[in-house]
């Protein structure tokens, strides 16, 4: 598909809105935001990013790589480690913000609850970070 193609699908996408796709407004899991200390590994190939999940929902979170460039790639198996588990998606969304991550197995909703208990963004703010 050209660059055109895809910039004039992009732009018909937003004007009809049944064809938008992935907007926060459609979300079906509520995101939550936290700061999360964590890594993530390609499956790919034996690379491993150190960064921060911002935000969590039971399908889905956002990883943010303290590396200073973020590169498209979209479509990448990937397994993020929290807390001595992993857990695994596919990037679907790179944005500036980092990557969107859609999760292979939701996250049951006492397990989430444990990690926004111990990592939310609440705690965060009472432990001087800036997220």
């Amino acid at each position: 598909m050209s660059m055109l193609s895809q910039l004039f699908d992009r732009n018909l996408r937003n004007k009809i809105p049944f064809l938008r796709i992935g907007s926060s407004a459609d979300r079906r899991y509520q995101r939550t935001d936290c700061y999360i200390i964590s890594s993530l590994s390609l499956m790919s190939r034996p690379i491993m990013f150190d960064g921060v999940v911002d935000s969590v929902s039971s399908k889905g979170m956002q990883f943010r790589p303290a590396s200073s460039y973020i590169l498209d790639r979209r479509g990448e198996m990937v397994g993020i480690d929290i807390n001595y588990k992993t857990y695994f998606g596919t990037i679907v969304a790179v944005r500036q913000s980092g990557y969107g991550i859609a999760l292979s197995e939701p996250i049951s909703d006492e397990e989430l609850d444990g990690i926004l208990e111990e990592y939310g963004y609440a705690n965060a703010q009472e432990a001087g970070i800036s997220a």
